[in-house]
């Protein structure tokens, strides 16, 4: 990657950040107030309030940081490692010292030395990352993927979509390893198709997700098997409650009717509550999954037929491949905590990938696009990924024109670009902000090979692009605007446009980075990578 595109990208995240920790821009306190406010800083690193700052906060802050420090340490690829590391880690402190020092004016924000911290460590790991990367591995994974790119360039398309696919299904990436976690997950996991019936519940455990409650029939229940007046009666103060955890309900029981109490009776309240089991699956999402498959099924197709048709191994590809693809993924999910592993997953991902070979074989590319190699091979999973990302964005379909509905996505924090994502920072925001942004993508990539091929210059393609993404979220958004379960953001709008853009500047980087290297590699030349460059 040029130096150029390095400097754009790491002042392009600079500004990003800025922007998104010091909104709302409305500075309550004046710079006369600021002794008083550093003294309401608390020294306590990961405590605020005497409560213990929350694990996804820690890891949301670090992460923030690591491109900040990837790309830090790129400004100067031939530094010692060591030297480029601790300047990375400084900069990086700096740049959060700066955010904090101005978070002081603002009410909104709070100031905390444990964001120092771990915004530091995320650009010390994001330079130890990149250090890391340019020394072992960038040449090795540029040649391959320059030897791909020239011999098999439709296979990177199915290649990037399940790397992408892969991190979504893991993000945020709460790892836990313990045995008591792994058994936990175990339990939770679902092997019912079309519903969600927990494992454990089939082992005769109880759901860890059920909701425990105490209603009113409970109570009527009760008072026919002939429960004491003693215990009923505080038994009124937890039905005022919500469903909660069988450990929370258990501890709320004890804690109103006594110790004494709690021991005679426990067993007769267990059973008479109200237990309330969360359905997991949704036929929706079931669908949105099949549809995102079915375009990767077609392009599988596609790279058979290209690459694979003769050879020995060709049907494994075609068969075998994505299923275990599928319980891999599904599999490694028992290690997530915040993810639940289910067959549905496996089975909406699997039958897509053979509704995609389906559709090939209905609609397959014009005979000339398929022997010249054209972009035009890819209309069809083009389309299909487009009702991939409308049906994505519309469901669940739950329009309605009450006021209240439209009301509440008429909140600042939705209405002030990237204010919702990071008015709290962690890991959910920063996935689904990248997750959007990334959605359209794929479409505009497209688009912009097929307006150069008709010589479109660039910065008109930028302009259709762009355009074309924000009217792509527009209509989206527009749409939630009436949704009892969705929310609309100004944020995804800007998302959609720049995802357009993003496509556009991907086509300008590989005619003019990565073309002329596969040319090289076409014509028997020997393929050198300079310092300046590491994809």
């Amino acid at each position: 990657m040029s130096q150029k595109i390095v400097r754009f990208l790491l002042a392009s995240y600079i500004f990003f950040t800025l922007y998104n920790t010091l909104i709302p821009f409305n500075f309550d306190f004046a710079f006369s107030e600021l002794g008083e406010r550093i003294g309401k800083i608390s020294l306590t690193p990961y405590f605020v309030d005497g409560k213990r700052v929350s694990m996804t906060d820690i890891v949301g802050n670090i992460i923030l940081f690591m491109p900040f420090g990837f790309l830090f340490y790129l400004l100067r690829p031939r530094q010692q490692k060591v030297v480029g590391i601790l300047l990375a880690a400084i900069a990086g402190a700096g740049l959060s010292l700066s955010i904090e020092f101005f978070q002081l004016f603002l009410k909104s924000r709070d100031s905390a030395i444990h964001d120092l911290i771990n915004n530091a460590l995320g650009a010390l790991a994001g330079a130890v990352a990149a250090s890391i990367y340019t020394s072992k591995f960038s040449e090795m994974i540029r040649r391959q993927f320059y030897v791909v790119l020239e011999k098999k360039p439709y296979a990177l398309i199915v290649i990037f979509f399940a790397l992408g696919q892969f991190i979504s299904s893991v993000m945020p990436f709460t790892v836990s390893v313990s045995i008591s976690s792994l058994w936990a997950n175990v339990k939770e996991s679902n092997i019912a198709p079309f519903t969600y019936h927990p494992l454990g519940a089939m082992m005769g455990y109880a759901d860890p997700k059920a909701r425990y409650k105490i209603d009113q029939e409970s109570l009527q229940t009760l008072a026919l098997l002939g429960t004491p007046v003693d215990v009923l009666s505080p038994l009124q103060t937890v039905s005022e409650q919500p469903g909660m955890s069988q450990r929370r309900f258990r501890k709320a029981i004890r804690s109103a009717i006594g110790k004494n109490n709690y021991d005679s009776h426990i067993d007769l309240i267990m059973q008479s509550a109200r237990v309330e089991n969360p359905d997991y699956f949704s036929f929706g999402k079931f669908l949105e999954n099949l549809i995102f498959w079915a375009a990767v099924g077609y392009v599988i197709m596609l790279c058979y037929l290209l690459y694979w048709q003769n050879k020995t191994f060709g049907m494994l590809f075609l068969w075998i491949i994505p299923m275990a693809y599928f319980l891999f993924v599904e599999t490694f999910q028992l290690i997530i905590s915040s993810r639940i592993t289910d067959m549905n997953d496996v089975m909406s991902g699997y039958c897509g990938v053979l509704i995609g070979y389906v559709i090939y074989n209905i609609i397959p590319p014009s005979p000339k696009a398929f022997l010249d190699m054209d972009i035009q091979m890819l209309k069809v999973p083009v389309m299909i990924y487009l009702v991939f990302i409308m049906f994505s964005g519309l469901y669940p379909f739950d329009w309605s024109t009450d006021p209240s509905v439209i009301a509440r996505d008429m909140k600042i924090g939705n209405l002030v670009p990237f204010y919702a994502y990071f008015r709290n920072t962690n890991l959910w925001n920063i996935y689904d902000l990248a997750s959007t942004l990334a959605l359209f993508v794929p479409v505009s990539l497209y688009l912009s090979y097929t307006l150069k091929q008709n010589d479109k210059l660039y910065p008109t393609i930028y302009l259709i692009t762009t355009l074309s993404g924000l009217l792509f979220g527009l209509v989206i958004e527009a749409s939630q605007l009436f949704s009892y379960q969705r929310v609309a953001e100004i944020t995804d709008i800007i998302a959609f446009a720049a995802g357009g853009a993003i496509g556009t500047f991907l086509l300008y980087y590989y005619e003019n980075q990565i073309a002329p290297i596969v040319n090289e590699i076409r014509f028997g030349k020997n393929l050198t990578i300079g310092q300046q460059e590491f994809f």
